[in-house]
This record gives structure tokens, sequence and C-alpha cells, in this order.
């Protein structure tokens, strides 16, 4: 695990140093936008509402996601890429009230 961690943050690293390859980035969000067209709407659009109320947040349309996706550059990602390699942070997925005993 430890070399598995290694590999994972210098490769983090790497990209952070150098950006995402442009190339790399056209392929994979072309291949992601694929399967997001290939998609059922209406089956979609409830994963997202759920996962959206599960985390708090409003409920989003598949549309409007799509028109997000379509948005998101290389830079948006080498942006997110830069913070993960920065300084260590902590992440909360779900915050929920403690029981009383």
């Amino acid at each position: 695990m430890d070399q598995l961690h290694a590999a994972i943050q210098a490769a983090v690293q790497e990209v952070a140093r150098d950006g995402i390859p442009i190339g790399n980035f056209d392929r994979i969000k072309s291949r992601w936008l694929r399967r997001l067209d290939a998609a059922n709407p209406p089956e979609e659009t409830l994963a997202l509402t759920l996962a959206a109320i599960r985390l708090g947040n409003p409920p989003v349309v598949f549309d409007d996601f799509m028109r997000s996706a379509r948005a998101v550059t290389s830079d948006d990602l080498n942006y997110l890429v830069k913070a993960m390699a920065g300084p260590g942070r902590s992440v909360v997925d779900v915050v929920t009230t403690q029981k009383e005993n």
C-alpha cells in the first residue's frame, strides 16, 4: 500500500507540475461526454438528485449537469490537480448531527 500511495502521489505531483496533456484531456472528455449522451436522462437525474440530497445540496437536473460537463476545461482540471498536490487537506463528505445519549 505504501508503494501504491507513493506512486499515486508522484503521478499527481507530475501532473500538477506539467499539466494534463491536452490530447489526453480531449480524448477522455470526449469519451465521458459520449457515455453521458448515451445515458438515460430520467435515471441519471434520479441518481444526481439522490446524491445531491445525500450531500444536502439542491437537486441537479440532467440537462444542467450536461451543460456543466461540456463546459469543463483542462484548466479546471489542472487547478484541481494542483490543489490535490498542495498541502494536505481534510475532505468532508457528509455531516450529520450526533445523537445525544
